[in-house]
């Protein structure tokens, strides 16, 4: 019975032996092993401020934010337009948070059955994310992978990833939702004028149509003015949409104003009760699957406004002068209305429209 049992320890002993030698024979398992525990990226969290860009690459497309001037960030690929601080911060805070769970796969026909394949490769549905120094030196650099998501919403996820140029996918547990597309790290709250708000409104075409439409009284039905005879305004709820134009800018686009060619746009110009002012530029645009329109903001305030109104008025202008946005069909197809799309023959309807003059 003791000579067996040498026996076994014998076997176990040359079995543990052969597989250290064959762990340091191949010093990547070896590193694996090492990297069984902890975070991922140990000295990203201690430098999160040397990080200077942090780029996103998918299947979606490529971009970078880069930091500016005042710890500001900026999205390269539209002229620096700002990026909230916060969101890069999230986006860098669970990056240097994610843990090791487990070592996978090393072989690359098995990298699409997780979601690591190298962005470019068919059928990659990964997202690559980097963080670089000032110097361009990559802090850290990862491949996102299929995500299991908790039952419990308080638990991290289970996300599986690569570190670019590796072999080896791991899983590791955190909570890390990176945008895919580079406008929706944006912020969207750009310009909010309740159309409530809106005395006046005229829009004008270089075709020489114009639209004008006003209110007597916050809270007062909506006129048209200068109605062509045998038409009749439409009801009113068409006016108002004409005044709620800057009710919120939901954008598709953000480009630098100078890049566009405004020579032959449409203008709009809108003033609140209060003494608020906004000049819009409309550029219609066609993009083969539906209608579009690029536009500029600018806004004042008139002399006669409180302070409050002049401190509402400088903060929207802070973020809107020198950017044009591109509106959606819907929101284009809004500020392109004109005289005939507004009215209708007097003889179409039995009904009172709504006012007009």
């Amino acid at each position: 019975m003791r000579r067996n049992s040498w026996i076994v320890l014998l076997l176990i002993t040359i079995v543990a032996t052969g597989a250290a030698i064959w762990v340091a024979m191949r010093p990547e398992i070896a590193g694996d092993l090492d990297r069984r525990a902890g975070t991922m990226f140990p000295e990203l969290r201690d430098d999160l401020d040397l990080v200077a860009s942090l780029s996103v690459k998918s299947a979606d497309g490529s971009f970078t934010i880069a930091r500016g001037a005042g710890g500001t960030w900026g999205l390269v690929e539209k002229g620096g337009y700002p990026v909230p601080a916060d969101q890069v911060k999230k986006a860098l805070v669970a990056l240097a948070s994610l843990e090791f769970i487990e070592a996978k796969t090393e072989l690359p026909e098995r990298y699409g059955k997780i979601g690591v394949s190298d962005v470019g490769a068919d059928g990659s549905d990964a997202v690559e994310i980097a963080a670089k120094d000032g110097d361009g030196k990559v802090m850290a650099s990862l491949l996102l992978g299929k995500t299991k998501r908790p039952e419990a919403g308080t638990r991290p996820a289970e996300i599986y990833v690569r570190v670019p140029g590796e072999a080896r996918a791991w899983l590791v547990s955190g909570r890390f939702d990176v945008k895919r597309k580079a406008i929706d790290w944006l912020d969207k709250n750009t310009v909010q004028i309740k159309g409530e708000r809106i005395a006046e409104a005229r829009y004008s075409w270089p075709d020489s149509t114009e639209v004008h439409l006003s209110r007597g009284a916050e809270g007062a039905p909506v006129t048209l003015e200068d109605i062509p005879e045998g038409r009749k305004a439409k009801a009113e709820s068409d006016l108002k949409t004409m005044l709620e134009v800057l009710e919120f800018i939901t954008y598709v686009d953000v480009a630098p104003a100078e890049d566009l060619d405004f020579s032959d746009a449409g203008e709009a110009h809108l003033r609140t009760f209060d003494g608020l002012a906004a000049s819009v530029r409309i550029k219609p645009e066609a993009d083969g699957k539906e209608s579009s329109a690029w536009i500029t903001v600018d806004v004042s305030a008139g002399d006669d406004a409180s302070d409050e109104v002049r401190q509402e008025a400088a903060a929207m202008a802070d973020r809107l002068d020198g950017w044009a946005y591109r509106l959606p069909g819907y929101r284009a197809d809004r500020l392109q209305r004109r005289m005939a799309d507004l009215t209708e023959p007097v003889e179409a309807s039995g009904t009172a429209g709504a006012t007009g003059n």
